[in-house]
């Protein structure tokens, strides 16, 4: 690789979004990433003190089961804990819309490289399972009355090796930094305008620091997510023009 100035992202973050974001990033080599990340991100989950602190705590312990199916309805989360699914076309409406264009299918075009982190997605068919529905008299009232939107997905059996991965790059020797044990605290635009983001404040045991970059990524949770924009916007670090953000937490 070249030694040019590669544009810089953060991502703060490094589970299924923002880790496997840093990745791919990474892997085109186009950008020098950065992670950060409240834990140790080179702990690998397949470590002996990781498994026999996961043996202690209800986290699916031992792994290496047979993936599970299921066949059900649910709200507009299609991401639950450990189980995954496909967005519906509503669900990609307002994504469209916000971009202005037809995001779904580039973004769909993406989803056998998923293979690589969640494994590839069990045959099973489908007329099988709604025929075990057919059984239940009230899956099958559900199911006839034609107000809901029946789906296929499957749980997670085991955790993601993304940290496996994460320090596979490092190890090729691939455009990535890991900022560990960083708990982010506000972004902010370093001037007056308040439009453009430029920096990342975080704490690292104690001490502050600021990384600039010339993208960020947030990609804490449902929680952190908005905590550190909301406390972006309340110390005046950036401006935001609609009341949405943590609106419904």
């Amino acid at each position: 690789m070249n030694q040019r100035k590669l544009p810089t992202v953060c991502i703060v973050g490094s589970g299924p979004g923002g880790g496997i974001a840093a990745i791919e990033l990474a892997r085109t080599k186009l950008f020098k990433v950065i992670l950060v990340d409240v834990d140790k991100l080179d702990q690998s989950f397949s470590s002996l003190s990781m498994r026999s602190e996961l043996s202690s705590i209800n986290m699916g312990n031992p792994f290496g089961q047979p993936v599970t199916r299921g066949f059900g309805f649910g709200g507009s989360s299609n991401l639950w804990h450990g189980v995954l699914t496909e967005l519906d076309d509503q669900d990609w409406e307002p994504l469209d819309a916000i971009s202005n264009k037809k995001i779904s299918r580039e973004v769909k075009s993406y989803y056998q490289k998923l293979d690589l982190y969640f494994g590839k997605k069990p045959n099973t068919n489908i007329q099988q399972l709604r025929k075990r529905i057919s059984r239940q008299s009230l899956y099958r009232s559900i199911e006839m009355s034609g107000k809901f939107i029946s789906k296929d997905f499957f749980l997670q059996n085991k955790p993601l090796r993304l940290r496996n991965h994460l320090a596979a790059c490092k190890t090729n020797g691939l455009p990535i930094e890991f900022m560990e044990n960083a708990v982010a605290i506000t972004i902010d635009s370093g001037d007056e305008d308040g439009e453009v983001i430029r920096g990342l404040l975080v704490d690292v045991q104690g001490e502050k620091l600021r990384i600039e970059a010339d993208y960020f990524i947030l990609s804490a949770g449902a929680l952190e997510t908005p905590r550190i924009m909301l406390q972006s916007i309340y110390e005046n670090k950036i401006k935001v023009a609609n009341k949405h953000v943590g609106a419904n937490l």
